[in-house]
C-alpha cells in the first residue's frame, strides 16, 4: 500500500484540481439555485375584519427568525385575533391562502404607481416596516407568486386594491416586492399610516 502512496497524493491533487476548476467555472450556480423554477399568479377577493388590514414584508433574518415573510394581514393588528389572508414565507411550502379568501375575475393591476414608497429592506436587517391600513369589509389581492427548485417562494408581488367609498371604482391600498435578499413596501397615505 505505501508503496502506490506517492502515486495516490498526484491522484489526488489532480482530482482537488479539477474541482476546483469547475467550482470556479460553476461560481454562478448558488444565484441559480435562488431563481424561480415555476410561478403562481391570482387575484382573489378576501372579506376583512374591523375594516383593517396590515401589510407586512421582510427579507431574510438571522436568528432567532430564521426566515423572510410577506403577508397581508386583517383584524385587530398585533394581537392574535389578526388573520393572515395571504403569506408567503421561504421556509414553508407553497403559500398560504385564508378560507375568508376566494378567486376573483376582476382585473386589478400588478404596480406601485401613487403608492409611497417605504424603503428597502435588505436581507440581516431586523427592522421592517408595517402598513396599517383603514379599508372596506372587502379588498382584492393581486399576487405573483416564484418558487424554488425545493418549492418554496423565492420572489412575491403583491397588489391590494379596495373599492372607493360611495363607489364602483377601485383605488390602491398597498404593494409589495419581496424576495428573501430584498423587500420593498408601498402604501397609500390616504389609507394607510406606516410604522417601523
Amino acid at each position: 500500500m505505501q508503496r502506490y502512496g506517492g502515486v495516490r497524493i498526484v491522484a489526488v491533487v489532480a482530482v482537488i484540481s479539477v474541482i476546483a476548476a469547475a467550482s470556479a467555472w460553476t461560481r454562478s450556480a448558488p444565484a441559480a439555485q435562488r431563481s424561480t423554477s415555476r410561478s403562481t399568479t391570482g387575484t382573489v377577493s378576501c372579506s376583512t375584519s374591523q375594516n383593517s388590514m396590515q401589510i407586512t414584508a421582510y427579507a431574510y433574518r438571522p436568528d432567532p427568525f430564521g426566515y423572510a415573510l410577506a403577508s397581508v394581514y386583517t383584524g385587530p393588528p398585533n394581537t392574535p385575533a389578526t388573520i393572515s389572508l395571504l403569506a408567503v414565507e421561504t421556509d414553508k411550502s407553497n403559500y398560504t391562502l385564508d378560507q375568508r379568501c376566494s378567486r376573483s375575475k376582476t382585473s386589478v393591476r400588478l404596480t406601485h404607481r401613487g403608492l409611497r414608497s417605504a424603503g428597502v429592506v435588505k436581507s440581516g436587517y431586523f427592522q421592517s416596516l408595517t402598513a396599517y391600513c383603514g379599508v372596506p369589509s372587502r379588498v382584492l389581492v393581486r399576487y405573483r407568486i416564484g418558487f424554488d427548485s425545493s418549492g418554496k417562494p423565492a420572489t412575491a408581488t403583491l397588489a391590494v386594491w379596495a373599492k372607493r367609498k360611495h363607489s364602483s371604482r377601485l383605488r390602491q391600498i398597498g404593494y409589495v416586492q419581496w424576495s428573501r435578499s430584498r423587500s420593498i413596501t408601498y402604501y397609500s397615505p390616504k389609507s394607510c399610516v406606516g410604522q417601523y
